[in-house]
């Protein structure tokens, strides 16, 4: 993994071609119209319709289904509109009173739109995912400009919680790829982690989290003014004989990045196209060094003997370093039945 930290203060978060002296950026410009946008795109409206989840314990929403005719950065083929809450929401929360650019008849079935499409993270002022929205014939030309430019192909997503934002520019290759953060137009950050960009989509793909979601003893949330860190997965192959002594192939590598700094927390190696953690690495974030790793494997004999209640089991292996030197402080293993690991007794 390379790193890089800088304060070269920029223009904007990619602020796209170079103006003329004394003339606003591309950047620039659209931010003013479309602050903190995440992409833009022309759409086509496929369908409107309500669809009342209330009986599942979820909204009364309008539901508008898009097709992307063009379009660059974070785009998205769905808005909800809701018009109700319900279940807990509506019981534990004042009555709902509908807000945001998008109106319950802003959209028309067969009509073309220009869409700006908020961040996930930016819901509170933009509770239907879009910042603003025009007919066609009314768009700004500068939309046409974002097209042409790519200016939002690093997807920013900006958290209102911390002030971050934080992106990824194209990949030259499928070797690597860099992972940026910004704060207030300052560049504070940049990463590049080894292989692809994980293509898939499901939780913790790419995401702040707090850094309560990491072990409490490692005191983490010490270290980071924003008190997140931001998972990023990215697809490697692990030859024999890496660090995280697996074998040889494909894996998903799920790096917690503080995001304050880019330094690493963990490293949590998956088995490709599978949920199970084979490895879990774990960072002091002054020496950078390994301090814990955390191993999972499943056997097919031996349970029994270990005190599991069957001969096939899953086996924990905990280590713990010194955070200084890097030297085997300690290791135990575990026995799971159910959810729970209890410590094999040693003979």
């Amino acid at each position: 993994m390379r790193y890089r930290a800088t304060t070269t203060l920029l223009l904007l978060v990619l602020s796209g071609p170079q103006s003329q002296a004394g003339e606003p950026s591309l950047g620039e410009r659209l931010e003013k119209l479309v602050p903190r946008a995440a992409g833009v795109a022309q759409v086509e409206v496929v369908a409107v319709k309500d669809v009342d989840g209330r009986p599942g314990d979820g909204p009364l929403s309008t539901d508008v289904r898009l097709r992307i005719l063009r379009g660059t950065g974070a785009t998205s083929t769905y808005i909800a509109i809701i018009k109700a809450q319900g279940g807990l929401q509506a019981r534990n929360s004042p009555p709902f009173k509908p807000y945001g650019p998008v109106k319950f008849d802003s959209f028309k079935t067969g009509e073309r739109y220009w869409v700006a499409f908020a961040s996930p993270y930016d819901w509170k002022r933009c509770p239907q995912g879009v910042v603003q929205f025009w007919l066609e014939k009314d768009a700004p030309k500068i939309l046409e400009e974002a097209i042409r430019a790519d200016h939002y192909a690093s997807r920013p997503f900006y958290d209102p919680g911390s002030g971050l934002t934080h992106s990824y520019p194209p990949a030259k290759d499928n070797k690597s790829w860099q992972v940026r953060m910004d704060r207030d137009g300052k560049r504070l950050w940049e990463v590049d982690l080894p292989g692809e960009k994980y293509k898939g989509t499901y939780f913790r793909e790419w995401l702040f989290l707090n850094l309560s979601q990491l072990p409490g003893d490692l005191g983490y949330d010490k270290e980071s003014r924003a008190g997140v860190f931001l998972y990023a997965d990215t697809t490697s192959v692990l030859e024999e004989g890496s660090r995280y002594r697996l074998d040889a192939g494909k894996y998903k590598l799920r790096y917690a990045l503080m995001a304050d700094n880019g330094k690493i927390a963990s490293i949590s190696v998956f088995r490709f196209e599978k949920s199970d953690a084979s490895v879990n690495h774990f960072f002091d974030l002054k020496t950078e060094k390994l301090v814990r790793e955390e191993r999972y494997d499943w056997l097919e004999k031996g349970g029994l003997a270990v005190g599991a209640n069957a001969e096939g089991w899953l086996r924990k292996l905990l280590r713990s370093f010194d955070a200084n030197t890097g030297k085997l402080q300690a290791e135990e293993t575990f026995y799971c039945i159910g959810s729970t690991f209890y410590p094999v007794k040693k003979q």
